[in-house]
């Protein structure tokens, strides 16, 4: 039988490279829960001698997360009902020498979590179920960059990407900021070592091209050893991934930005196996304030994959060719008190598990859209499928790629539509909220139910799936305060999932309500 075409590559492509001529970022980056200081220099802001600058900076984040439990595969498994519990504590160091305008420039920058990932209770068996993670250490940046002017800046080290809306690659910094409406929790985020090249921004477009040569440390696409310690199959070792990574781009992301990346990737699996592949991204993203003093933004990101990989290949399908492509819409209006968000999503799916082809588009786990769906439900049953269709006592022989399926949030095969609102009672608070409508592109399917039945295509549950994945409706509250030199944000969100006819189960009965809920707590320094 063939394994797992869900698998999605897609977003395999760490390639991004953030603008490389902007200023550099480190707590100042957007992770920072009130942004960018501005104007005189922070209490953490230091000068040193021989006009060297440090800053100085501290994140705490924690997030607690309770889920009603779901049923998870067909024989009836149920998810944790229960907390789980993600704290995030990071320190960043950023180094400056003198400001020499037009001449030579230099800076050092550290950034790491101590700690990240997420706790939770007792879990079901299979690999990337949802609070499942553990705790650990990891570094985000370690690099040195030395500039002369806008002419041509060098950069190498340990580095995160990003790239437009985070689509394909994501740095795990981009969380929610008022007007977003968004219901977000980033964590880890797309790491490189890289050797980089680059030149500008150079006026009056604010032209910056760039070309990078990285080693992947981590992303979504590459598999390490400890993600599959609650697999039903051994352990492998870790991925190898290097990628030629080249990007160009106008303008600034905070009035009117566009931007392009071709990134050339090669991926080895711990036994042998391997993944080729090519992506192109487009992506753009503007905002205009009005005379009225309201502002508008929106943006796009559209990416297409190709390439070869014999990761989930078959006897009769041994090297399978790829074909995935997605569009990311984004939209909103603020107009003071209140206003409207917008996002949508079209990602390329697959159901057919036999030929020689995989189309399925898989967003980056940092790319989120509402808070149980794609979050809770799917990260949980798509978990418990690598158990049950790598389960030697199920299958025998475990299926190429079954290792590969948990999709830890990510969002696949889909059309999404998530229109919101928010309204700000009072400064510094802010309520959100709005429906989330998601569709399938294809049927979701499930390799070992489908098998079992035969090759008729079944979902996790063993239903006969539909086109509806359901509707789910998400309401949350967050509060921006001072507290002499802390920065503080508190938040409250939940979520209600009303399930549609893709989840159903195996007797052709709609899975129950599934209800989520969020609290959050984060210090800046």
């Amino acid at each position: 039988m063939s394994a797992v075409k869900a698998i999605v590559l897609s977003s395999m492509l760490v390639a991004a490279l953030a603008a490389a001529g902007e200023p550099p970022i480190s707590l100042a980056g957007p992770l920072r829960l009130w942004g960018a200081t501005g104007g005189a220099a922070a209490p953490n802001d230091f000068a040193l001698p021989g006009d060297l600058r440090l800053h100085v900076g501290a994140l705490a984040l924690g997030t607690s997360e309770w889920v009603t439990a779901s049923q998870l595969d067909a024989a009836g498994t149920p998810s944790a009902a229960g907390a789980q519990v993600s704290p995030l504590f990071r320190l960043g160091l950023t180094l400056s020498g003198p400001a020499h305008p037009g001449g030579l420039n230099y800076l050092v920058e550290y950034e790491q979590d101590l700690p990240t990932g997420s706790l939770a209770g007792t879990l079901p068996a299979g690999a990337g179920m949802p609070g499942g993670d553990g705790l650990l250490t990891e570094l985000r940046k370690a690099y040195l960059q030395v500039a002369y002017g806008s002419a041509l800046i060098v950069r190498g080290g340990v580095m995160t990407s990003h790239f437009g809306l985070g689509l394909v690659t994501n740095d795990g910094a981009h969380g929610w900021t008022p007007g977003s409406a968004s219901f977000t929790d980033p964590r880890g985020g797309d790491r490189v070592l890289r050797g980089l090249v680059a030149t500008g921004p150079h006026m009056p477009l604010g032209l910056v091209a760039a070309v990078a040569v990285d080693r992947v440390l981590e992303d979504d696409t590459l598999l390490l050893a400890r993600q599959q310690t609650r697999s039903g199959s051994p352990a492998p070792g870790d991925d190898v991934a290097s990628q030629l990574v080249g990007t160009v781009s106008i303008g600034r992301p905070d009035e009117a930005w566009a931007g392009v990346f071709l990134a050339r990737r090669s991926q080895t699996a711990a036994d042998g196996r391997t993944l080729d592949a090519t992506i192109a991204s487009v992506s753009g993203l503007g905002r205009r304030q009005l005379a009225s003093g309201s502002v508008l933004s929106g943006g796009f990101e559209g990416a297409f994959i190709t390439g070869t990989t014999d990761f989930a290949g078959t006897p009769s399908q041994p090297l399978q060719q790829l074909r995935q492509a997605a569009l990311a819409l984004r939209g909103g209006a603020d107009l003071g008190r209140y206003g409207f968000a917008f996002d949508g999503l079209l990602a390329s799916g697959d159901s057919n598990l036999d030929d020689d082809q995989q189309t399925a588009f898989r967003a980056n786990p940092n790319y989120e859209l509402g808070m149980v769906l794609f979050h809770q439900v799917l990260a949980a049953q798509s978990a418990r499928a690598s158990f049950t269709a790598g389960d030697p006592r199920l299958v025998g022989v475990p299926a190429p790629g079954v290792e590969r399926l948990p999709t830890r949030g990510a969002i696949s095969n889909t059309v999404t539509v998530f229109p919101r609102a928010f309204v700000r009672p009072m400064q510094g608070v802010e309520v959100y909220g709005g429906p989330l409508f998601a569709w399938t592109v294809t049927p979701p399917v499930d390799p070992f139910n489908t098998n079992l039945a035969g090759g008729s295509l079944r979902n996790a549950l063993g239903g006969d799936p539909g086109k509806y994945y359901g509707t789910e409706l998400d309401l949350g509250a967050r509060g921006r305060f001072l507290v002499g030199a802390v920065k503080v944000q508190v938040g409250v969100e939940g979520g209600v999932l009303v399930p549609g006819g893709a989840l159903d189960r195996a007797d052709g009965t709609p899975l129950p309500l599934v209800v989520g809920a969020r609290t959050m707590l984060g210090l800046e320094l």
